[in-house]
């Protein structure tokens, strides 16, 4: 179960989801609970009897329940990895209840199932009780940050195993699990893990270390009308990855403007929408962020310019002369759509200072400012930029990811 908003359900055992008997190739990935309600038990989620699920890059926002505001636990064995778990309410004044079956249901039962749960690096804030745990039940965490928490662990006759915790700020957007842009507690401090995105599909880890919680803080840098600025991420395709230059004044208000790399989309994928071309790094996003959080549509009045370095990957073939393409609904959302060669003398020519690096201006067909790059899925461009070798590094916007259109840098075969 990936990528899904469950919001504004109402329950009386799990208002988002209720998890029965799931097994050990149980995945939930990306997806965000938000305001949620149980009368009974399990604001987000109730999971009952599940044994070896794994829950990761999830967002768990807002959901109230009369116990475990958040999240419940009867009987099940789970394993949490780089959630959020924020500003859940219950009666019990408790974020996650991890109890055992029938456990507080009938406490008299006379057999009784142990819950066992493990939280790895995951963000905990705005709950009075974080994590209860009733006797006879397991609980580990490794990285975590705590704020603006009561009591981060009532566990009365449970086991558990703490190591690797963390106080302080997370710094959320108003969203209440995105990172801002800047100094944030949650940076760089998570335990190693297989976990390669985050929940918006982002690539992680980014910069020093992964970060806590469902979100990975992307590189930004501040511009606006007078401050231009560069981001740059490094280590991607070749030594100097992946740079955005951004002039003053491409902007006309205050900005983080953000650059976002995605997994590679897998090969089955790859040799489909390329037809004929190489894949030379990662796809990325573009985003300008007012208080951390993305506008819908990046409008800039002068061409930013994209710089890419492919470590030496020697692209094949010859084009001559500089042109757009555009792609309609590239096959990885499906449906190839057909492409066009169209000239764009206005915003100035792709540039190569030697080497295996390449600079490409962004800018409208035509040539003329503003630039769009919108959030629509539908049309897609792509600009060739030309070595003295006349050979073709590509520039693709890529047909949608995570709901956004994305860029992939291409050479041809």
């Amino acid at each position: 179960m990936r990528d899904n908003l469950l919001q504004g359900n109402v329950a009386e055992y799990g208002g988002g989801l209720y998890g029965w008997y799931g097994q050990s190739a149980t995945m939930l990935d990306g997806n965000r609970f938000l305001s949620n309600t149980a009368t009974a038990q399990g604001g987000g989620a109730y999971l009952y009897r599940d044994s070896g699920a794994v829950y990761q890059n999830n967002v768990f926002v807002a959901n109230q329940a009369a116990q475990g505001g958040a999240l419940y636990l009867s009987g099940a064995t789970l394993h949490f990895i780089h959630n959020t778990i924020a500003s859940n309410s219950s009666t019990d004044g408790r974020g996650i209840v991890i109890d055992r079956y029938p456990g507080l249901l009938n406490p008299a039962a006379p057999e009784q199932i142990a819950s066992s749960a493990a939280f790895t690096n995951t963000i905990f804030a705005g709950h009075t009780v974080a994590i209860f745990a009733t006797a006879g039940n397991t609980l580990s965490v490794d990285g975590v940050l705590w704020h603006n928490i009561g009591t981060s662990i009532d566990a009365p006759g449970a086991t558990t195993t703490r190591q690797h915790e963390f106080t302080g700020d997370p710094r959320f957007a108003a969203d209440g699990y995105h990172l801002r842009p800047g100094a944030s507690a949650a940076l760089d401090r998570g335990s190693p893990s297989d976990n390669h995105r985050d929940v918006d599909g982002q690539l992680r880890p980014m910069g020093g270390g992964r970060d806590l919680g469902a979100d990975e803080q992307m590189p930004s840098v501040p511009v606006g009308p007078a401050i231009g600025g560069i981001v740059n991420i490094k280590d991607l395709m070749g030594p100097g990855g992946i740079t955005v230059t951004v002039p003053p004044g491409a902007f006309t208000f205050p900005v983080d403007l953000q650059v976002a790399p995605f997994p590679p989309p897998p090969i089955q994928i790859t040799d489909l929408i390329t037809n004929g071309l190489s894949i030379i790094g990662p796809p990325f996003r573009i985003d300008p962020l007012v208080n951390g959080l993305p506008l819908p549509t990046l409008t800039v009045s002068l061409p930013l310019t994209v710089t890419l370095d492919y470590g030496g990957m020697a692209p094949g073939g010859l084009i001559g002369g500089l042109g757009l393409l555009e792609v309609l609904k590239n096959p990885g959302i499906g449906g190839l759509g057909d492409m066009y060669r169209l000239l764009g003398p206005g915003c100035g020519p792709p540039s190569s200072p030697g080497g295996p690096v390449f600079s490409v201006p962004l800018c409208q067909i035509g040539g003329a400012p503003p630039f769009v790059q919108s959030a629509s899925p539908e049309v897609r461009t792509l600009s060739p930029a030309i070595d003295p070798g006349y050979e073709s590094v590509y520039f693709l916007f890529v047909g949608e990811i995570k709901g956004y259109s994305a860029y992939l840098p291409l050479v041809l075969r």
